[in-house]
């Protein structure tokens, strides 16, 4: 009910007003002699009054308990008075006339997923950008041994089968081992290295693995892809539980082999600053065309391979161009992040966002170490059938890579 002098709500039990100290006379419901019915029941858990054969009070639909003595299950009307005094609202509804609608506590499931992929996609921006400003001379993150190394070994095998470096990083916050590793088929029938890993959170707060650490495998300088890994001995849920400190976890991740020669697996702190774990398997092909200690000295490059016209997902006419990516930098590189690149048709630019079968997106987002080659696929959507601009820029220093006209030919 509310005031008859000031118009705040009050509970029904009121007899002065808390603000204005006006004295509350509440009336006696007729054929009721028990003024207990204001509260929904009376002491000996008696019905309250009888609806239907009394005449209601002002404002009778508040809320109000009824039921047990206790005063449980709580009774709601079906909407709030639409006759409050100055557009006031009763705590716990919304506006005067609409439904009444519980608060829910909680966020679905959904919006949880969406703010850890978000989180995901976030981290492994900042680790590239971060990776981009790292200095030369900086402690060796590449992985295998080099030849140096390989000449001081005391057994110094002709063909190793493994090298393993295992730690912490500085602040002793996590440390990664080396468990096991297989080879198995993916869903669509590529090979794939499912490693085990054992990491240890020393931290002072709990955390997940994906948010602590950053783990990669390369083959030929290329990082190998595991996001789109489907078996079922890898569960990519576990690299998202959090586990307390002091507790040693065991997960498992796979990443796509590009063929079969030599997989370096490195494993960082998040930010990639801090090597916990280095490990080169033997997949007996060798070390491929990958060639680290080139002695030549090259600058990174791009340059057109190969242009074609496809189609979307949705009908609509796309254009795909295979980049043909050189990383001459002493450190790791990801096109997605290091080059900025743009087709213009008529002076407006091409739609990037495309879903086409011709168009693997997965090298424009996989790192790339030193002296390593990557052909990155791109696709446009194209607003006509006249000539095109291509455009590509470094991200940091806006130097130009490539600046090219293409005609668009059926």
């Amino acid at each position: 009910m509310l005031c008859p002098k000031c118009g705040v709500f009050l509970l029904n039990s009121a007899t002065v007003c808390d603000k204005c100290g006006a004295i509350i006379d509440i009336p006696k419901p007729e054929g009721e002699g028990n003024s207990n019915a204001l509260y929904g029941t009376d002491p000996v858990g008696t019905p309250a009054r009888n609806r239907q054969n009394t005449s209601p009070r002002q404002y009778d639909d508040v809320p109000v308990f009824q039921g047990d003595s206790q005063g449980l299950n709580r009774r709601f009307p079906d909407s709030v008075p639409t006759d409050l005094p100055n557009g006031q609202r009763i705590p716990g509804y919304g506006l005067p006339g609409q439904p009444y609608k519980p608060s829910k506590k909680g966020m679905s499931a959904f919006t949880k997923v969406f703010l850890i992929l978000v989180a995901v996609v976030v981290g492994v921006l900042a680790v590239a950008g971060a990776m981009n400003r790292n200095k030369k001379g900086q402690t060796n993150t590449d992985s295998g041994p080099t030849p140096d190394q390989a000449d001081n070994s005391p057994q110094n095998p002709p063909a190793p089968t493994d090298t393993t470096t295992e730690g912490s990083d500085e602040s002793g916050e996590y440390t990664v081992k080396y468990v096991s590793h297989s080879i198995e088929k993916n869903y669509d029938g590529k090979d794939v290295l499912v490693i085990e890993y054992a990491w240890t959170n020393n931290s002072q707060k709990e955390t997940s693995f994906t948010f602590a650490c950053t783990d990669k495998v390369f083959q030929n300088g290329i990082e190998c892809s595991s996001l789109t890994v489907l078996l079922d001995d890898v569960d990519t849920q576990k690299e998202f539980l959090d586990i307390k400190p002091g507790t040693t976890y065991n997960l498992k991740v796979g990443y796509i082999l590009q063929d079969k020669t030599n997989a370096h697996v490195e494993v960082t702190d998040l930010m990639g600053k801090k090597m916990l774990m280095q490990k080169t398997i033997d997949l007996g092909g060798g070390e491929g065309t990958w060639e680290e200690n080139s002695k030549v000295p090259a600058e990174t490059s791009v340059r057109i391979r190969d242009s074609f016209l496809s189609k979307g997902h949705d009908g609509k006419t796309v254009l795909v161009i295979k980049y043909e990516v050189y990383n001459g930098e002493d450190h790791e590189i990801t096109f997605s992040v290091q080059f900025e690149d743009k087709v213009f048709q008529n002076g407006v630019e091409c739609s990037s966002f495309v879903f086409s079968d011709d168009v693997d997106a997965t090298p424009a987002i996989s790192s790339i170490k030193r002296g390593a080659t990557i052909i990155v696929e791109e696709g446009y959507e194209l607003q006509d059938m006249s000539d095109v601009e291509v455009e590509v820029k470094e991200s940091f220093t806006d130097k130009v890579f490539v600046s090219q006209k293409l005609r668009v030919e059926k």
